[in-house]
C-alpha cells in the first residue's frame, strides 16, 4: 500500500509539472511564471506583420524575445520565438530554454495604417514545463 501511495504521489507530481500556463502582458513588462518559477520579461523585435486594413503580397514575420531569469537580478537566458512567414502554420521557437517551451498564441494589435494611435502591444503565451529526464 505504502509503494502504490508513493507512486501515485510522484505521478501526481510530474502531471502537474508538465501543465501548460497562459500568460498575457504588455511588451516590456516583467511576470513570474506560476506562483515560484522564474521571471519573465517579452519585447518585441520586429512585427512587420501587414496591416489589417492593407493586402500584402508577403505575411511580414514577428521576432519576440523572452528574457527568463530564475531569479530577481541573476542573468536571465534568452528565447527568441519567431513568425518567420505564412509558409509556417504554427509558431516556432529559434532558441529553446532548457525548463520551458514557449509558444506565441497571440500578438495584438496588428498594424492599422488608417488608425490614428495604435496602443501597445499585448503578448499571450503558453508556457509549458519540460519533462525533466
Amino acid at each position: 500500500m505504502r509503494h502504490l501511495l508513493t507512486a501515485l504521489l510522484t505521478l501526481m507530481a510530474l502531471s502537474s509539472q508538465a501543465a501548460p500556463l497562459e500568460v498575457t502582458l504588455k511588451d516590456g513588462e516583467r511576470v513570474r511564471i506560476g506562483e515560484h518559477g522564474p521571471l519573465l520579461q517579452a519585447m518585441i523585435l520586429e512585427d512587420s506583420r501587414c496591416p489589417v486594413d492593407v493586402q500584402c503580397l508577403q505575411a511580414g514575420q514577428i521576432l519576440l524575445m523572452l528574457a527568463v531569469s530564475p531569479a530577481e537580478g541573476t542573468p536571465p537566458i534568452m528565447v527568441a520565438v519567431s513568425w518567420p512567414d505564412n509558409s509556417q502554420s504554427k509558431w516556432r521557437t529559434r532558441y529553446p530554454h532548457p525548463d520551458y517551451r514557449f509558444e506565441l498564441l497571440s500578438l495584438e494589435p496588428r498594424a492599422c495604417t488608417s488608425c490614428k494611435l495604435m496602443p501597445g502591444h499585448t503578448i499571450h503565451l503558453r508556457i509549458t514545463p519540460r519533462k525533466k529526464p
